[in-house]
């Protein structure tokens, strides 16, 4: 039946229809065993043994209840037609006696079996039987009403078969089950209650027992509460039956001991394979496991060949440790099947079924003593051909067809030497589509290599590495290589590599020798031996031929030099032969390596790989998996790919227009319709296995048809069916809730008084902490609850921003998302929070008396725009007087942080949770992380209690029902996300970004796949959105988007820092869902915030001229706003992002422009004035146009008393004045002291970028004076601090800094005559590809990039290329208007190519006694820059003389020179 409702569905997926049929049928079956006071002990495919546990007295009354069931089932389900045309039939056999119950396994995962003679007689008598009888054992016979039973004989048998009964059987059911579950506590018990164990009083050690028994895919679903009708699905598993046959005569103690060491170490091996043990039974076929793999949960890719890893273990295991074991038979099978809960519904079990599971256990059966498999497990698990042996064809019952069927062997059965051939060959006609690129790479590369091997030179790229995920085409491309190759007349060595030849030593190198010496195909070592004499004829080489012995396996005679050597000596010996051994064959004749799956390659052969492409004459091509981890920890094998004559190709998808051609190619036709070609364009996402799949699905499920055409029609156009819609932006109408205003602020604000900038009030208070807290744990608990009821009442209606910062709570919408009643409290008539004496007012801050912003008279629209914003600030200024003062700090301080601990102290978890989120929301807004972080950690606990059902703290009322609602739970995630990525830790704050996501139903996929299909649903969202007018979602709807909006608005901005193209595409899914939440919220202004951000994205992103389009409608629709305080924000945001996008894209002036503008605004918006991170980003382009004195007064204007990351920045400017301008702004030793007292800042170790900027100023200070120990110990740090860094704005100028570090230290080497002078060269050209990599959208520094890598080129004598590139910064910096990097270049050409020369002493000197700023204002610019460093030039240096060394430029720097003629 299995096989027939398999082949009635396509491509065996009939599992779920046959798993319906079973369950009706066996449902029946079973409800009348449990009617009848039976119950069930498991299940076993379409057996089932069930049980009646009764005493000694009870046992002839049960026999001839449970005859009188089997008689009832009979008659009523004895047959029954399935819709496949197969009958049901049923057959039962009977025993009676004692059986005892086994439990077996760990202490993690338990299973119970039962065995004993009556266990053994009802296998007998199910033998026995046949469709439509009942056979009573003969142990049962004894002991039944035999009066009552009529029966017959059966010949030869001590059982006998039953007919029917005389009479019915006057046992009573209901008292039998009443006294079933007797010894255990139940609650509400009913007499039709069917499954008494649902009704179990809670019991925590039961509980725990029972978890034992059940599986872990199922726990999940329990504990999650979820149903269990989500379990069932159909997915592709691999199933594995393990069948233990015990020889007779032992006894039943012994019996359980070997069953349960069994089983532990199939649960070991399952675990090490990530498989898992469904069901454990003995009644049927012997003792039997059931063991699963690629359950939800455990999906690997791989899980075939772990399959029969595990299987292989299993079967050495049970053969080595158990005696008195007859066979142990183990069928595996690989397939689709349908996975879920399989009996009846009140007594049901985790299983699978489908074809491929009978199969597995008729493998089993049929092939004892082997471990067995069918062609898909064999296919699919990827292992060598030689692992496997074919087993001849038996008859099974219920497979028709069941295909080839191999044994595995695990290579036991013969030993081979160089077998391992491309799985992928290239067909004549059927040519690679849509890789002509990466042809083109390899064919240019052999055409180099035959090039300079006929010119005796090694100046070619000599590796090919093409990487990509599974089924994007690799091996088909290496295919083509071969076979492109081959038709050159080149000889190719070609292999490829399986899972388990990683873990063997040499065996790559060993394949390649075997093949390259044309040993593979000999059949005794003799054979060997007489073809390697053949091929060498150097007596050098002949003398230890003996060194092959092991890895050729042949036999020479060992030379007495070999014979002395220890294991180390003769290890070297071995590795210096086998790449004399490759170097003599490559200088022979041309000879190309290609190896797939080359990230299964050992590590003792990457070692000779790597040795053998440094000094052989070869061209090597190897294909491997992205982001592979099995040949990561390898040294080797990074030290290849970092090689500069390596190519590595990162293989993406197909282009649309070539699916078409592919599916073509793949079917065999010359045309295929429209719609099945936009269908495989739409859901292959341009992987060739992806629509090779597609295809065989629509093909095995009849939904296309290839049929013999006469003449091909036209071809139709399908660009006019589907033109491109034209991009329409639609402003909404704002909504009424950024209108209101909340009548509570004046109240708050006319309470608040000063005195010498401290807060007084008329309340009483304990000068001492420790004092308070005392008197604290001194009161009883009412009392406290009702100190803490009456404060949280006091304080409840003051809690809210200030009113110079708007008069919304910290969290957007935060009431609406909990309900404002919850909130509201019974006003206190009289009471002021803050009353007294205004004290005397505080001396106003200095402001910065900046240059206005030009030009006076507009002649552009940007002009117009920056003048109509300085009209707004000025009218702002007019009508509001002067600026008000940020109480934000004071009201964390006095209200909201109050608020949590009072209403903790009453056991309000709701309103303790809304102020812990408000409290962090504000602390985070006043950068003080860590104290945000502190109660976001505290919020995440109470999560995690509610979740375990615990209560949320110590004062909550443990039997009060507590929900969070989803908006506050993707704000504790959101807010520790904003956090984290403040402080720099990127990774981690992405993480919480995604699961605030999540809980918000606006998950950013990461798979590739997935990825571009929800990208492509979002943009065509966005389409109908901007031709859609949205009404006013409602107060927490727009809480709901707005927290979205914030999350996707750090997500693409992290994505962009990684600069991969799935990061990009990820950034730009992450940026256009953010832009369609924006638009439902029918709000202009998070409308035209999101537009705001689509701007910077466009930037980040390389997409300059959509950003400037964006630039436009963003100027035309911020000069229509008002100048209130809401617009003025977003005013302030465009102009602060405008700042960074003219600073990115290299417009030093309009960055200086947009960047003082944003310092007025700030004034208004923002109290404090521009953050520190923004002064970071304008002090850059002040410093390169000259503009000293405004730099400098803007970094001296600030306040960062007691803030460490703002004390941070400024030092970092100061150091960049130290380094570059050519005075000191601060000391040095002031700067270095901060520097060292900043590790007992927690704040600001947590910046990374920041202090990867810190570090690297000071290694490169002690790298120019030479002092190398200081130097080494402050670049040690800087590159660990390098590694996890973003890549974000904040952290480019210590990046640069860092590259330039790294340019003078290869210039030591290059003075010390460094034998790795090689490889200091490759990674610091490894240093300029990851910056340019990283940092490819921003311009800024790429003059000093410039001048850096022409300086690189002059240490290695490429003095014309040197001269280009500083060529090429020059001219950028006229472009950008860079004066400070302009005069350094001038000084370095007259240092390098003109008549002036320096020593390395007054270089040195030069900047040790830098003036200060004090002396140095007024001084030009030009003056200054004669205390600058400067990069000392070779000249006629003798230990510069790089002739004798060989420094190969990149390919793009080449490009440069010739591009100059």
């Amino acid at each position: 039946m299995t096989e027939k409702f398999s082949l009635s569905n396509k491509k065996g997926f009939g599992a779920d229809e046959l798993t319906r049929t079973l369950n009706s049928y066996i449902g029946d079956i079973v409800s009348y065993i449990l009617a009848s006071g039976g119950d069930i002990l498991n299940f076993a495919g379409d057996a089932i043994l069930a049980l009646w546990t009764v005493e000694r007295i009870q046992l002839r009354d049960v026999i001839s209840l449970v005859v009188k069931c089997s008689l009832d089932i009979q008659d009523q389900c004895g047959s029954r037609n399935t819709e496949v045309g197969c009958q049901l039939r049923v057959k039962l056999g009977i025993s009676a006696g004692k059986l005892s119950k086994v439990v077996i396994g760990d202490e993690l995962s338990q299973y119970f079996l039962v065995i004993g003679r009556a266990v053994d007689e009802v296998r007998l008598a199910e033998g026995l039987a046949v469709a439509g009888t009942i056979i009573l054992s003969p142990n049962a016979w004894e002991l039944c009403d035999r009066d009552n039973i009529v029966i017959d004989r059966i010949e030869n048998e001590r059982a006998v078969k039953v007919r029917y009964m005389k009479r019915e059987p006057s046992f009573s059911v209901e008292k039998y089950q009443d006294s079933v579950g007797a010894m255990v506590e139940h609650e509400h018990l009913t007499r039709d209650c069917v499954r008494k164990a649902s009704r179990l009083t809670p019991n925590a050690e039961l509980e725990n027992t029972f978890r034992k028994y059940i599986m872990k895919t199922v726990l999940q679903k329990i504990d999650d509460g979820q149903p269990l009708e989500y379990l069932s699905e159909m997915r592709p598993a691999t199933i594995v039956f393990v069948n233990l046959q015990f020889s007779g005569g032992q006894s039943e103690e012994g019996l359980c001991a070997a069953i349960h060491r069994a089983a532990i170490g199939i649960a070991r091996q399952m675990v090490s394979h990530q498989g898992r043990i469904n069901k454990v039974f003995m009644f049927d076929k012997g003792c039997t496991f059931l063991c699963l793999f690629g359950l939800p949960g455990d999906k690997r890719e791989d899980e075939r060949a772990h399959a029969l890893q595990a299987a292989c273990g299993i079967h050495d295991i049970c053969q080595r440790e158990f005696c008195n074991l007859k066979t142990v038979s183990i069928g595996v099978t690989t397939g689709p099947v349908f996975c879920g809960v399989v009996g009846h519904s009140v007594r049901h079990e985790y299983t699978v079924i489908g074809r491929k599971v009978n199969l597995a256990a008729r493998l089993m059966m049929h092939y004892p003593g082997v471990v067995s498999c069918d062609s898909e497990t064999c296919y699919y698990s990827k292992l060598p051909a030689l692992y496997f042996n074919k087993l001849p064809k038996k008859a099974m019952k219920g497979i028709k067809d069941p295909g080839v069927l191999y044994q595995f062997m695990a290579r036991k059965h013969s030993i081979t030497i160089g077998i391992a051939p491309m799985s992928v060959v290239r067909e004549e006609g059927y040519p690679l589509l849509g890789r002509e690129k990466e042809i083109s790479v390899f064919s240019s590369m052999l055409k180099g290599y035959l090039e300079s091997r006929a010119a005796g030179h090694t100046n070619y790229n000599n590796v090919l590495i093409c990487e990509g995920p599974v089924g994007y085409g690799k091996s088909r491309l290496l295919a083509e290589a071969v076979y492109r190759t081959a038709k050159e007349g080149v000889r190719v060595i070609s292999i490829e590599l399986a899972k388990t030849d990683i873990k063997q030593s040499n065996y790559a190198l060993q394949t390649l020798l075997a093949v390259l010496m044309s040993v593979q195909n000999c059949k005794s070592y003799a054979d060997r031996e007489k073809v390697i004499l053949s091929k060498i004829e150097d007596p050098e080489i002949k003398e230890n031929l003996c060194l092959l012995n092991d890895i050729l396996l042949v036999k020479f005679p060992v030379s007495k030099d070999v014979s002395l050597m220890d294991s180390d000596t003769k290890n070297k010996k071995m590795r210096n032969y086998f790449v004399e051994l490759l170097c003599k064959f490559s200088e022979d004749e041309p000879c190309v390596y290609v190896l797939d799956q080359a990230h299964f390659v050992d590590q003792a052969s990457w070692a000779i790989l790597q040795e053998a492409c440094e000094r052989a004459s070869v061209l090597v091509c190897m294909a491997l998996l992205s982001c592979t981890n099995q040949s990561g920890p390898f040294p080797e094998f990074s030290r290849i790919i970092t090689n500069p004559r390596t190519t590595y190709l990162k293989l993406l998808g197909l282009e649309p227009s070539v699916i078409g051609q592919l599916a073509c190619q793949i079917l065999g036709v010359t045309r295929i319709p429209s719609e099945v070609e936009l269908f495989l364009v739409e859901r292959s996402h341009g992987v060739p296995f992806y629509c090779e799949e597609l295809l065989k699905s629509l093909y095995l499920g009849h939904q296309i048809v290839i049929e013999e055409v006469q003449e091909e029609d036209p071809a139709e156009d399908i660009d006019i069916l589907f033109p491109e819609p034209t991009l329409v932006v639609h402003l909404s109408k704002p909504s009424q809730v950024w209108q209101q205003e909340d009548s509570r602020a004046s109240a708050l604000v006319a309470g608040l008084a000063s005195a010498d900038g401290v807060w007084r009030c008329k309340v009483l208070r304990f000068c001492s902490a420790l004092v308070r807290e005392t008197a604290y744990d001194l009161w009883l608990k009412e009392p406290k609850r009702e100190v803490h009821q009456k404060c949280a009442a006091f304080l409840l209606r003051q809690a809210h921003r200030c009113r110079a910062c708007g008069v919304h709570g910290f969290v957007f919408g935060h009431k609406a998302a909990v309900g404002n009643n919850m909130m509201e409290v019974r006003p206190l008539s009289g009471e002021a929070l803050f009353t007294g004496r205004r004290g005397p007012p505080r001396p106003q801050k200095r402001r910065i008396s900046l240059n206005q912003v030009r030009p006076l008279q507009p002649n552009s629209e940007e002009d117009t725009f920056l003048l109509k914003l300085d009209s707004m600030v000025r009218d702002y200024k007019r009508t509001t007087g002067r600026t008000r003062k940020c109480r934000c700090a004071q009201l964390v301080e006095c209200l909201l942080c109050p608020m949590v601990h009072h209403c903790m102290g009453i056991g309000d978890v709701a309103k303790t949770f809304f102020y812990l989120l408000e409290t962090a929301a504000a602390l985070a807004s006043l950068s003080s992380h860590l104290q945000a972080l502190s109660y976001l950690n505290e919020a995440k606990i109470i999560l995690d209690n509610l979740k375990a059902g615990h209560p949320a703290f110590e004062t909550a009322d443990p039997r009060a029902k507590v929900k969070i609602n989803s908006i506050e739970r993707a704000c504790v995630f959101r807010l520790t996300g904003e956090v984290l990525y403040n402080m720099g830790q990127i990774k981690e704050a992405e993480s919480m970004f995604t699961r605030a996501l999540r809980i918000l139903g606006k998950h950013v996929p990461t798979n590739p796949v997935v990825m571009s299909v929800k990208y492509l649903h979002e943009k065509i969202k966005s389409q109908h959105y901007r031709s859609r007018i949205f009404g006013s979602p409602g107060e927490r709807k727009l809480a709901f988007l707005h927290q979205q909006i914030c999350c996707l608005s750090y997500v693409w901005q992290i994505r962009c820092m990684r600069r991969t193209p799935q990061n990009i595409l990820s950034a730009s899914l992450a940026i256009t869902m953010e832009r369609n939440s924006a638009r439902q919220t029918a709000e202009e202004y998070k409308i035209t915030f999101s537009c705001i951000d689509y701007l910077l994205y466009c930037q980040l992103s390389g997409r300059e001229d959509q950003g400037r389009r964006s630039e436009r409608m963003l100027r035309r629709t911020c000069s229509e706003l008002s100048d209130s305080q809401e617009d003025l924000t977003l005013t302030s945001h465009l102009v602060r992002t405008l700042a960074i996008v003219k600073l990115c894209s290299g417009a030093l002036h309009d960055a200086i422009r947009y960047g003082l503008l944003a310092e007025k605004i700030s004034e208004l918006t923002k109290p404090l004035g521009l953050d520190m991170r923004t002064i970071v980003v304008l002090h850059t382009p002040l410093m390169f146009t000259h503009r000293y004195g405004e730099c400098v007064r803007l970094l001296l204007g600030q306040e960062y008393p007691g803030n460490g990351v703002a004390k941070g920045c400024f030092y970092v400017a100061c150091f960049h004045f130290l380094l570059y301008s050519g005075f000191a702004v601060r000391p040095f030793e002031e700067c270095h002291a901060f520097v060292e007292e900043s590790h007992s800042d927690p704040s600001l170790v947590a910046e990374q970028s920041l202090m990867m900027s810190l570090y690297s100023a000071l290694a490169l200070w002690y790298t120019r004076l030479f002092d190398w120990e200081k130097a080494c110990l402050f670049y040690t740090k800087a590159w660990r601090v390098a590694q996890q860094a973003p890549s974000s704005i904040q952290a480019i100028n210590g990046t640069v800094v860092f590259l330039e570090c790294q340019v003078l230290l290869f210039r030591k080497a290059l003075v010390e005559h460094n034998k790795h002078i090689h490889t200091i060269y490759k990674n610091t050209q490894k240093h300029f590809s990851e910056f340019t990599r990283k940092y490819s959208t921003n311009r800024t520094f790429g003059p000093r990039v410039l001048h850096l890598r022409a300086y690189l080129y002059l240490l290695t004598g490429h003095r014309a290329l040197s001269r280009a590139i500083l060529h090429q910064a020059a001219g950028l910096c006229r472009q950008h208007g860079n004066k400070l990097e302009k005069g350094w270049i001038r000084q370095s050409q007259n240092l390098w190519f003109g008549a002036c020369r320096q020593s390395t002493a007054k270089e040195a000197g030069s900047f040790m006694t830098l003036p200060s700023w004090e002396e140095a204002r007024g001084v030009d610019p030009e003056e200054l820059a004669h205390n600058r460093y400067t990069l000392m030039g070779v000249g006629d240096q003798s230990w510069a003389d790089s002739s004798n060394l060989c420094f190969t430029p990149n390919t793009e720097d080449i490009q440069i020179l010739k591009g100059q003629g």
